[in-house]
Formats: structure tokens, sequence, C-alpha cells
């Protein structure tokens, strides 16, 4: 389940060979804030940037990108969602 949308994240290559320990560290060890993540759609609850938790993050962050997806085509195309929930 690796290749997954869910677990894409726009970096460099050279980014991608340093980040090789589980999320919460590098997050906190480079200090990635938090807005920064959500930038990304990634979920910010640390629980979930376990590796232990990596179903629940794929689960979260599927969720987060449907939403997001879902409320830019809302915003780009509001005549086609009226009266819609």
């Amino acid at each position: 389940m690796r290749e997954t949308l869910a677990n894409i994240a726009f970096i460099n290559p050279g980014t991608n060979k340093i980040l090789r320990e589980e999320p919460r560290v590098y997050i906190n060890k480079y200090k990635i804030d938090k807005k920064e993540l959500k930038k990304q759609l990634i979920p910010t609850d640390e629980k979930l940037l376990r590796l232990e938790n990596y179903e629940e993050f794929i689960d979260k962050r599927s969720e987060i990108i449907s939403t997001g997806i879902s409320n830019y085509m809302k915003n780009l195309y509001p005549q086609f969602y009226v009266n819609q929930k």
C-alpha cells in the first residue's frame, strides 16, 4: 500500500534522500510547520505520523485529499453544486 496517492508528497529528490526516518521524527527534527503539512494535505495529528499507524494515516490523508478536491471543484464550478450537500 506504499504506492498510493495518499502516500505522495511533493518534495525534491535531494530532500527525499535525507527523510529516511519516520515522519514524526523528521517533522520535529527539521521543525516543519503544520501549515506546510496542511498545504500538502497531510494530517497533523502526531499519532498518525508514526509508522505503526500507517494505515490510519493513509485513510485520513485520503479523506483530506478527497475533501480538498471536492471543495476545489465546488469553488471552480459552483453552478454544478448548487443545492447539493
